[in-house]
């Protein structure tokens, strides 16, 4: 059968992009375990979505996701860990990237992120 697909002409074996899963969680059960998103403009869709994005010329996927979440986000992070290259949507595209988890312990309020 006719299969359609993208092909990502930029792939390279360490990934060409991070997406970043960071979950904040309290020291005293205050609050419920959270995710932080954010509302950011991704190429073709306008959406909610975890922090995300390409990884630039000479930059590790660590340190692009690190910038990534920086991005608006003033808690310091813990010891992130970070996947093996994994593809982000295999049904559609051969792009390829690393995804970056990260927990934040807070205090009783979420007003310190």
């Amino acid at each position: 059968r006719l299969w359609e697909s993208a092909e990502c002409t930029t792939r390279k074996d360490s990934g060409i992009g991070v997406a970043v899963l960071a979950l904040l969680r309290s020291k005293t059960n205050a609050f419920p375990l959270l995710m932080v998103i954010i509302e950011q403009y991704h190429p073709p869709l306008d959406n909610i979505n975890s922090p995300a994005g390409l990884i630039d010329a000479g930059e590790t996927a660590e340190a692009a996701a690190i910038r990534e979440l920086k991005t608006g986000y003033k808690a310091d992070m813990t010891e992130p860990e970070y996947s093996p290259i994994v593809v982000g949507d295999p049904g559609m595209t051969n792009a390829n990237m690393k995804l970056m988890v990260d927990y934040h312990m807070c205090n009783n309020q979420t007003s310190d992120i």
